[in-house]
């Protein structure tokens, strides 16, 4: 995996052009005019989101970077904001700036199954709740699938939505402005998802949207992949799509678990219970081996003390692990090899 920064003078240079109506090329990237229309449209969307803030998007501190990312023989150019943003998730955007990906396991598992099956024969479908600026959804889309993408930070999905139009993706990736969710009455502050307590006065910013979608509403069709990080709020998502589960599971699967160390989350347990049900293998990032799904209150605690080497309760809130899981129908399965424990 390789990456290349674009200069700032090309960058200013060709959001100087939206107004102009110049046609400008990125490395690697060549931009039809119906596409340049696209993107002043995502520009005005983050200008306008940057507005409710009482800033201005070309201002210098609040405004854009831009990098080119490649993989194998692709490559895409990724918008990112700058440092001043109140967009969460800092140092995540950092490491795609200075290293060129995110997750050395999760990306090399994403782009193993992207490169074997985007615009081939079997499912073309990648599910991406949780998008935020989009990595994971560019990074299917170059390779020539469909992607839907989910998130309710309307900021963040504003630096996606010119991201897809500098590559020429837009007609690749549906965005759903929305939350994933079996209920709806949610609060959001553009990274945690919490039920509403009708006893706080803390209400939702403005930058995101509240709404809710259910999974079984929208999919309709079975999907090649699927990555649901949520932080925190994925037996939601899961509890959305109970029959997606049931009847059209994913081929594959990554997930993310996160619980606080004070409140033990037993939401995970019907997680578990429906992957099992479906018959997926799952593998664990941090406890690196195949895990044996625990269905059971005993069983989950069994698991997450199993965590304690690297989690400690006196000193962390909460605690995360990363599971990549596989359907048995699934015609490579990088999983076979591994031993359950």
């Amino acid at each position: 995996m390789f990456a290349r920064k674009i200069s700032w003078q090309v960058l200013f240079i060709g959001l100087a052009g939206f107004t102009l109506g110049l046609v400008f090329r990125f490395p690697g990237v060549s931009m039809p005019k119906e596409d340049i229309v696209v993107m002043r449209n995502a520009y005005a969307d983050a200008e306008y989101l940057a507005e409710v803030r009482g800033v201005k998007i070309r201002e210098i501190g609040f405004g854009i970077r831009a990098r080119t990312l490649i993989f194998k023989d692709k490559s895409f150019v990724m918008v990112l904001p700058l440092n001043s943003t109140f967009l969460m998730a800092w140092h995540l955007y950092n490491r795609i700036m200075d290293f060129g990906g995110l997750h050395n396991r999760e990306d090399d598992f994403a782009v193993d199954i992207f490169s074997r099956f985007c615009g081939k024969s079997g499912p073309q479908l990648v599910l991406d709740v949780g998008t935020n600026i989009g990595y994971y959804s560019l990074l299917a889309a170059v390779f020539g699938c469909r992607v839907m993408a989910f998130d309710g930070n309307l900021e963040a999905l504003a630096y996606m939505k010119i991201s897809l139009a500098m590559n020429g993706f837009s007609d690749r990736v549906k965005i759903v402005e929305a939350l994933v969710s079996n209920v709806t009455d949610v609060q959001f502050d553009g990274f945690y998802a919490n039920l509403k307590n009708n006893t706080s006065s803390q209400t939702s910013p403005a930058y995101v949207t509240t709404r809710s979608v259910q999974l079984d509403d929208l999919v309709h069709q079975q999907a090649l992949y699927a990555k649901i990080d949520v932080e925190a709020w994925e037996p939601a998502v899961f509890a959305s799509a109970k029959k997606m589960f049931r009847e059209r599971p994913p081929l594959y699967l990554f997930f993310e678990m996160t619980y606080w160390q004070d409140t033990w989350r037993y939401g995970y347990i019907e997680i578990f219970t429906m992957l099992k049900d479906a018959g997926y293998t799952c593998d664990s990032s941090i406890l690196q081996r195949v895990i044996t799904m625990p269905t059971t209150k005993n069983d989950f605690d069994a698991m997450l003390k199993s965590y304690d080497f690297i989690c400690d309760r006196t000193r962390l809130p909460f605690c995360q692990d990363e599971f990549i899981c596989i359907l048995p129908s699934a015609i490579y399965n990088p999983l076979s090899n591994k031993s359950q424990v």
